[in-house]
């Protein structure tokens, strides 16, 4: 028997790909006859003799045809063979496998229909893995009549050339692909078989769902019928073998389960918690909790369903103590905040009778649950309240003698603080914030204070004349009646003393008769005899503003604050003078007031010559000889003031006497004379000559400095100011009392060279 040849390659063979078989007609061999003892028949030895020859004569002949037969098919495929309807007979292995593949490769191209019922679907041949060996289906074509005797070897060629030999191409299937495309199909046709089971659904409560068989694939089957279509390459579509899946549980497995769904699943569970709240359960809750076992309807529940449901009402049962406590609400109403107790669900415990609740059939359960009371319980902050209640309920006065105020009730409650303290035996401390007192009292005593104020006094006429009256100073304590007040609100008291300190003035009015200033204590003069109307008379405006004016002994003298304003309400004209600039310094030229510098230096040598403490004093920016004239005159002594609106160049003294001074002054058509009179302190003043360096002589070659102003007629020329050097003065100045110094003071004074100036009249 010739061996069974192979459908297909493995490339490599994997377990998955199916084996297709083809087997190639199959001799049996006739068994040899026993040698008769006779010949039957009457069949002579001759001619029995003589048909062994003509038959070994046949079969020589027909051996020798047939190795020239095989002799001509050496390399050749021998004649009839064909596969897949392609004649390969006579053809080379490499003519066969030419005329073979593309007629196999088209095959594979066409898609493969696959059917079930009515529905059909086509897959790829390629992607699901099916392939031919084209080299091992030649090599099948070629093998043919070439093995087992040569009887067969003839049998078979000559039914090849007589009636053809179709060879079946070999397959190469990988069938993990066929199978995931199979799969891929299935999946629209499988329908998988339904157990019974329990359901709860709507009104009618637990019951039996029928089974129900489905629907499956024989991947098997399907598989080798894929792989006879290809084989035999079939137009024809290939059906898939379904085959019944039938349930594993029936509707007999599950009745015990049924009676006993039917005790537990009523028309709803109830879960009760603190505060008479209820929680209840529906049939669809219920269903979602409880399991049933598939193979025999057993009841569960599921336990991390409960524990789920136990710790969300635990979220909203469970708090944090809360305190009472005691507040102002917007309307300035004192409220209670009540207090709230602490509780906590055990949620454990809560599962555990949750559970048997659900198991038992019972309708409810109620949650475990422990609760501890707040610290601070609302009576205490009710009790706390009532007491702030009748704090502020009446407000608190002020007094303070002449008069009284009341703080309100809002107020109060404004500064109200209200200290808390939960571990205290009083937990509630009751205050009110003195910053928020002293705002409220501070605009209430203001009012009440007033400076204290020394009386002024002027000499009119020879007599000290009081010109503005002592007055006793009022200050208010603020921190000590606040702080009383405080302690009176706390304490319930319906008023409290504002506290008032009170200053009685160093001078008083009636100190007026006893003051006595009968001796000169020095004089000033310088010459008029050159000024202008304009000027003459800014002067004696200054003057009388300065005329008896009285310093009380320790006080200081301000020229500036003296005099005044100087404006053209005040009488002041526009006159040659000296004007400050904060950029250019001081420079000649007309100004408002113009010549009051003059008074300012007369008045400054009658202070230096008195022994007075200087504190403030300012040179001109040249000399003017007319300053150096005597009685009272010396290079270096004058005193110039900036009488501009906020002038920054003032002269100020100090009244360094035990006794009251006052300042006289008189203005003449010639002369400006400044008395300082008082009580004679017994000083000798004495003044080193001036002590003159740095001299810088005025250039020749310069010109006057003419200047027009309104204060002369037009056109009219006046020299006031002859050429000066420059130089830079230091006068020392000693004051002394029984030989013993009081008091030594160094002037110095620095002056630039000056052409001289001359005024020319631009007025009416």
């Amino acid at each position: 028997m010739e061996p069974r040849e192979p459908s297909y390659t493995d490339k490599p063979r994997p377990q998955s790909v199916l084996d297709f078989v083809t087997e190639d007609e199959v001799e049996t061999p006739v068994p040899e006859r026993a040698r008769p003892r006779g010949l039957p028949f009457g069949i002579s030895r001759q001619h029995l003799v003589a048909s062994t020859i003509i038959l070994a004569v046949l079969l020589i002949a027909l051996g020798i045809g047939l190795g020239i037969y095989a002799s001509s098919h050496q390399n050749r495929i021998y004649g009839g063979v064909s596969v897949a309807g392609v004649d390969l007979g006579g053809k080379t292995r490499s003519q066969a496998r030419a005329a073979l593949d593309p007629v196999l490769t088209e095959f594979l191209q066409q898609p493969l229909v696959l059917t079930s019922g009515a529905d059909t679907f086509e897959i790829d041949p390629v992607t699901a893995g099916i392939a031919f060996d084209v080299d091992a289906t030649v090599e099948r074509a070629y093998s043919y009549g070439r093995s087992g005797n040569v009887a067969g070897r003839f049998a078979r060629w000559s039914r090849a050339l007589l009636h053809g030999s179709e060879i079946t191409p070999v397959l190469a299937i990988d069938r993990a692909a066929l199978d995931a495309a199979l799969s891929n199909v299935a999946s629209d046709v499988i329908t998988p078989p339904v157990n019974a089971a329990i359901v709860v659904a709507g009104e009618a409560g637990p019951a039996i769902a029928t089974e129900w068989p489905g629907t499956g694939v024989d991947l098997t089957e399907t598989r080798h019928l894929v792989a006879h279509h290809f084989t035999t390459l079939s137009t024809e579509s290939v059906p898939i073998v379904l085959v019944d899946l039938l349930p594993e549980i029936r509707r007999a497995d599950l009745e015990t389960g049924l009676a006993t769904a039917q005790a537990v699943i009523t028309d709803g569970f109830l879960i009760r918690g603190p505060d008479q709240r209820v929680w209840q359960l529906d049939r669809d809750d219920l269903r979602r909790l409880m399991r049933f076992a598939p193979e025999d309807g057993a009841l569960s529940i599921d336990q991390d369903a409960i524990d789920e449901l136990v710790a969300l009402l635990a979220v909203a049962i469970d708090r944090e103590a809360v305190n009472a406590t005691v507040f102002v609400n917007s309307d300035e109403e004192v409220r209670v905040r009540r207090s709230v107790d602490a509780r906590l669900v055990d949620q454990a415990a809560s599962v555990e009778i949750l559970l048997a609740a659900l198991r038992g059939g019972a309708g409810e359960a109620t949650l475990v649950f422990e609760e501890s009371p707040a610290t601070i319980q609302s009576e205490t902050a009710e009790a706390a309240a009532s007491r702030i209640e009748s704090l502020v309920e009446d407000g608190l006065g002020l007094d303070w003698g002449e008069g009284s105020e009341r703080l309100t009730r809002r107020e109060l409650l404004a500064a109200l603080t209200i200290a808390i303290d939960p571990e205290a035996e009083e937990p509630f401390t009751i205050g009110f914030d003195r910053t928020v007192l002293t705002a409220v009292i501070e605009p209430i005593v203001t009012p009440l204070e007033s400076e204290v104020r020394d009386a002024r006094f002027r000499l009119v006429d020879g007599v000290v004349t009081v010109v503005e009256e002592s007055r006793t100073g009022v200050a208010v304590d603020l921190a000590g009646t606040v702080a009383a007040a405080q302690a009176a609100a706390l304490a319930g008291d319906d008023s409290v003393d504002v506290l008032l300190v009170r200053t009685v003035p160093a001078v008083e009015s009636a100190d007026a008769s006893s003051i006595q200033m009968n001796d000169l204590l020095a004089a000033g003069s310088t010459g008029l005899v050159s000024a202008s109307d304009a000027r003459k008379t800014n002067i004696t405006i200054a003057a009388t503003a300065i005329e008896g004016v009285m310093i009380a002994p320790g006080d200081s003298f301000s020229f500036l604050q003296t005099i005044g304003a100087v404006n053209e309400a005040a009488g002041y004209e526009i006159a040659y003078g000296m004007i400050y600039d904060s950029a250019d310094g001081i420079s000649p030229g007309p100004i408002l007031g113009g010549g009051i510098s003059q008074l300012a230096t007369t008045l400054f040598q009658a202070t230096f010559w008195s022994g007075l403490s200087i504190d403030e004093r300012h040179a001109h920016p040249v000399w003017i000889e007319a300053y150096g004239l005597p009685p009272s005159g010396m290079v270096g002594l004058d005193a110039f003031v900036d009488i501009r609106p906020g002038g920054t160049h003032d002269f100020t003294f100090e009244n360094s006497t035990d006794d009251w001074i006052v300042i006289e002054t008189q203005v003449t058509g010639t002369m400006v004379n400044v008395t300082i009179r008082g009580t004679n302190p017994g000083w000798t003043v004495r003044a080193e000559e001036p002590a003159i360096s740095q001299r810088v002589a005025v250039d020749d070659d310069d010109d006057e400095l003419t200047i027009e102003t309104p204060e002369l007629p037009d056109g009219v020329e006046r020299t006031v100011a002859a050429p000066v050097d420059g130089f830079t003065v230091m006068i020392t100045r000693t004051v002394s009392r029984g030989g013993e110094t009081v008091s030594e003071d160094d002037f110095q004074s620095s002056y630039a060279p000056s052409p001289g100036v001359v005024l020319r009249g631009a007025g009416d």
